[in-house]
């Protein structure tokens, strides 16, 4: 979690995911990239040693299961993430935002730090607005599964100088129970496609089927020492007798800019909420997992984060 101001006043846009996303893909190259004009890291032989290729474009290297087949690349294992929706900050204003990293995607993380620390130092935004750094956290790995929320983290970055002991991934984070009812809140654009179209709504079923991809897809990539259960239909039949007691969804556009393709890309998808109510202990790990790595396209850049609440 770092927490960055404005060296002078700076205008950002409210959903700050893809900005930031695009500038720490441009520092992360320009920090371990050997061959800086070569444009297709898949021809490359460094590849496998190379911060970059393997946290920013990780391809598929042998072919997956056929769950996953049809994909271009291996999903990135990384996400921004942040809450704030102010769009002008001034010197004595900051805001926060959330990098996490995946899986075994987390050896790299001293060069994502690098390089996220460039890329603010250089200037966020299309106007290259030059913000410091005035701290860095991690989340430190729980002693018991957590109880009211409750999350420790610490201070490996002051504003002047970075601790030097290494760091080391840390488990999900998971509550011994959900509440009932639960209410699953998106709080970003959810985007996924059912039947081939981008979703406007969305059943418990289809949300389960959504999650579980996703999770699986990170396991499979980033997780090669863990066994994984590709049987699943049992968990999609089980959703139908989960009850949906109130639910609300509306559509919201956001535009994003493509730099590699010269254009403006349409990202919009669904936010709102639905309020489950039922046993839900099977799910209970598949939910909490879901909240920290998101669901759905884009969530590289924040999109798809589900927040849970009574």
């Amino acid at each position: 979690r770092l927490d960055v101001a404005p060296v002078r006043q700076a205008v950002l846009p409210p959903i700050k995911g893809s900005m930031l996303r695009g500038a720490f893909g441009v520092h992360l190259k320009q920090l371990a990239c050997v061959h800086p004009d070569q444009q297709d890291c898949r021809s490359c032989g460094m590849r496998h040693g190379c911060a970059y290729a393997c946290v920013f474009e990780p391809y598929i290297e042998i072919d997956p299961p056929q769950f996953l087949r049809g994909l271009d690349a291996a999903p990135r294992p990384f996400i921004f993430y942040c809450s704030d929706r102010r769009e002008t900050f001034t010197p004595d204003s900051s805001f926060e935002f959330d990098f996490t990293l995946v899986g075994t995607a987390c050896e790299w993380y001293r060069e994502t730090i690098v390089a996220i620390l460039k890329m603010v130092q250089a200037g966020l935004s299309v106007r290259r607005h030059p913000f410091k750094v005035q701290g860095i956290r991690v989340l430190m790995s729980p002693e018991a599964d957590l109880k009211d929320g409750e999350l420790e983290w610490q201070v490996i970055y002051d504003g002047k100088s970075m601790r030097s002991a290494p760091l080391e991934p840390v488990p999900l984070p998971l509550q011994l129970e959900l509440p009932s009812p639960v209410r699953l809140d998106f709080v970003t654009p959810l985007r996924v496609k059912i039947n081939g179209q981008l979703a406007s709504r969305i059943t418990f079923r289809q949300l389960t089927f959504q999650m579980l991809r996703r999770i699986l897809e990170l396991a499979h990539f980033y997780a090669p020492d863990q066994s994984i259960n590709w049987e699943f239909n049992h968990l999609l039949k089980a959703a139908d007798v989960i009850r949906v007691v109130d639910q609300q969804f509306e559509w919201v556009d956001w535009e994003r800019h493509s730099n590699r393709q010269e254009t403006d890309m349409q990202m919009g998808g669904m936010q709102g909420y639905m309020t489950l109510e039922g046993d839900l202990e099977p799910w209970r790990e598949l939910i909490h997992a879901a909240h920290w790595l998101h669901i759905g396209k884009g969530t590289v850049f924040g999109l798809g984060r589900m927040e849970i609440g009574p």
